[in-house]
């Protein structure tokens, strides 16, 4: 399955990952935005999630920058684009951010993305090269739960702040 897909060209991959970027963030965005009215009415410790305030305070700090550069997080994506909607972010400054981060998303995903998938196939049909990438990948993921660790510790403070500006029940 794996080697058809890398067998693809690159001009079908690129605007076919760009498109379900853009097709998944909008959907996202809508959710949250018909979600608007019932956040509203939900108990307040259901809005206390600390991925999700995280997300607040990035739009309300980095508005439409945020969301374009929320398509190169891992877990912080979907928050991000849930909150655009609930709070409402106009579409003329939506959709440019979308279609912006669907692109870095979709030549991240159709270079570097599909180059890891091929290093896996590698190192099981026995390359050594592939299997040094993948001892690479490794050490670089032990090193990105460190930084993760660090940043949940700030994000713990992010949370404690925006308790502040979030009105309580």
């Amino acid at each position: 399955m794996f080697d058809e897909i890398l067998s693809w060209p690159f001009a079908f991959v690129l605007p076919t990952l760009w498109a379900i970027g853009f097709a998944r963030a909008n959907g996202t965005y809508w959710v949250g935005r018909g979600a608007n009215r019932g956040y509203r009415e939900v108990r307040s410790e259901r809005r206390e999630n600390p991925t999700y305030q995280r997300a607040i305070v990035l739009l309300h700090r980095y508005g439409v920058v945020a969301v374009a550069l929320c398509f190169v997080t891992i877990g912080l994506q979907t928050a991000v684009l849930l909150a655009a909607g609930a709070t409402r972010m106009p579409l003329r400054r939506f959709i440019p951010a979308t279609a912006v981060g669907a692109t870095l998303w979709s030549v991240l995903y159709s270079t570097v993305g599909l180059a890891v998938v091929h290093a896996w196939l590698l190192a099981v049909a026995g390359s050594w090269w592939a299997a040094i990438g993948l001892v690479a990948l490794v050490f670089l993921g032990g090193v990105a739960l460190l930084l993760r660790r660090r940043r949940q510790r700030i994000d713990d403070a992010v949370a404690a702040e925006t308790a502040k500006h979030i009105p309580a029940d």
